[in-house]
């Protein structure tokens, strides 16, 4: 990963932010990327942030994951010079090509869980789409499958993460799981207005299930299986027949 010349930057416009960053599509050296652009302010939380999306994207290359070409740390703000995504999971609606980015994310999480690391924050912004290509991005949660912390969106959160009980790389099966369910039936399988609410529901364990078809319905079971240690691999997932034939 290179160092990145800020001064090289041609900011076009501004994709979209969350708390402790942004997002800009950009020119750099004539060539379009995106540009993330991360603030750590004065909270540990944001530091911390930080440090493990340079350390993901210092490590991390696969063909299901956005490359970064360069990086730049000045003062609270860090630069990642990302390669740029047309377009999000979010905005797919076709069955087959949803099934299709879902199991190329599952393919990027075999190869980030080999590394004993979890994402942690799995879901369909999340995952950017390049020249009909699904890849990962957003390792600001990333870790140690070993360290515990609670870090994502609720609504796609584990079990284990919501009751605060030992977390795995599990966590980010049930997220995949979530994320194929709404993508495809268009709600949550545990809707909730409220935190207490979702937990309530998430432990109780019941979800629609009747509205799914084979083999879909197979494996959302096994992906939102409550039980962590029951619950399928990454790398399992891509035996079954839903992803085996695409």
């Amino acid at each position: 990963m290179k160092h990145l010349h800020i001064n090289n930057v041609e900011i076009i416009k501004s994709l979209g932010g969350g708390s402790y960053s942004r997002v800009y599509e950009c020119l750099y050296n004539n060539k379009r990327y995106a540009l993330k652009v991360t603030s750590s302010g004065k909270k540990n939380e944001g530091k911390e942030m930080q440090k493990r999306e340079f350390e993901a994207y210092s490590s991390l290359k696969h063909i299901n994951i956005l490359d970064c070409y360069g990086v730049l740390i000045q003062d609270e703000h860090c630069y990642f010079l990302l390669e740029f995504s047309c377009d999000i999971l979010t905005n797919v609606n076709e069955k087959n090509l949803i099934y299709k980015y879902i199991k190329e994310t599952i393919q990027a999480l075999v190869y980030i869980h080999s590394l004993n690391l979890v994402h942690r924050d799995i879901k369909p912004e999340n995952i950017g789409i390049v020249n009909g290509v699904a890849k990962l991005f957003d390792f600001g949660g990333t870790s140690l499958s070993n360290d515990q912390f609670s870090f994502g969106s609720p609504m796609y959160t584990a079990p284990e993460v919501l009751n605060d009980a030992l977390c795995s790389e599990k966590q980010d099966i049930w997220s995949i799981g979530i994320t194929l369910y709404y993508k495809i039936i268009g709600k949550f399988p545990f809707p909730a207005e409220t935190f207490e609410e979702l937990v309530d529901k998430v432990n109780f364990g019941y979800y629609n299930h009747i509205c799914l078809e084979e083999p879909l319905r197979f494996a959302i079971s096994y992906m939102l299986e409550y039980n962590s240690y029951t619950r399928m691999s990454a790398y399992d997932l891509l035996d079954l027949s839903l992803f085996k034939n695409i």
